[in-house]
């Protein structure tokens, strides 16, 4: 890959500091970037955002965890470990963020695909090849999904064949479903097999893997539940049902005695 790509590809955008990264790592940095759905242009710019605000929140909480703890070890500054803390900071928190972006993006894949897989069967069924099937997709739905089905037609243009353009979507979105979707078209180009017969196949599959996620989301809700009522809603039942009864009685002795 060339070297240059990285600073192409994020540095589309003015930055603070990301000009002074290595190559490598920037396009190493727009790969990720890319797989969690976001623009390397644009995702730069939050991407030192958050680098900035990872520095700022570990700076100030090594500094006001040295003026909590009393006298430093000798040759140790506040300023120094609020130094360190605001690096490590700068480093964990872009982390976490493009983390957080991926999961975000895999999950919105993965809820979408269905409907698109229901719209590619009926073009299909209705005599459209696969790519004018995708075609339609793009002209009819909106979503990260139709985002990535869009590069796969602009590659298709560029002279890629099909197997290889749905490989680099399945690569770059590394969402098991959509594999399996691209394993299927390849699988089909190949042998000269039926493509919509396999695609609600994986439909269907899919519904059903959803429908199974929440029934035990819904028998883990039971569990999850226990917490908030035992530590939050109980004490304030048994406030408002023996609160009175306690003062009652505490009226009662005060008259005793």
């Amino acid at each position: 890959m060339d070297p240059q790509a990285g600073h192409d590809r994020l540095l589309k955008r003015p930055t603070l500091f990301l000009h002074l990264v290595p190559a490598p790592i920037l396009d190493a940095l727009a790969d990720r970037l890319e797989r969690s759905g976001l623009a390397p242009g644009a995702g730069a710019r939050q991407l030192e955002q958050t680098a900035i605000a990872g520095f700022a929140l570990g700076a100030m909480g090594a500094w006001a965890l040295a003026g909590s703890i009393g006298p430093l070890p000798a040759g140790a500054s506040p300023l120094g470990w609020a130094f360190l803390f605001g690096a490590a900071g700068a480093m964990v928190a872009p982390a976490l963020w493009v983390r957080s972006a991926r999961e975000r993006h895999c999950r919105a894949l993965g809820r979408q695909l269905p409907q698109v897989l229901d719209l590619i069967i009926v073009a299909l069924e209705a005599g459209h090849s696969f790519d004018s099937a995708l075609q339609q997709v793009t002209r009819v739905f909106r979503g990260p999904l139709v985002d990535e089905l869009s590069r796969v037609l602009d590659r298709l243009l560029a002279g890629v064949a099909l197997p290889a353009a749905m490989a680099e979507l399945a690569s770059r979105t590394g969402v098991y479903e959509v594999q399996t979707l691209a394993t299927s078209v390849a699988t089909s180009r190949q042998l000269g097999t039926p493509l919509a017969n396999a695609l609600r196949s994986q439909a269907a599959q899919i519904r059903q893997q959803r429908a199974q996620q929440a029934e035990e989301h819904a028998r883990k809700l039971g569990v999850k539940i226990l917490f908030p009522l035992a530590f939050c809603i109980f004490p304030v039942l048994l406030t408002l049902l023996l609160g009175p009864a306690v003062i009652g009685m505490a009226a009662v002795f005060k008259l005793v005695k």
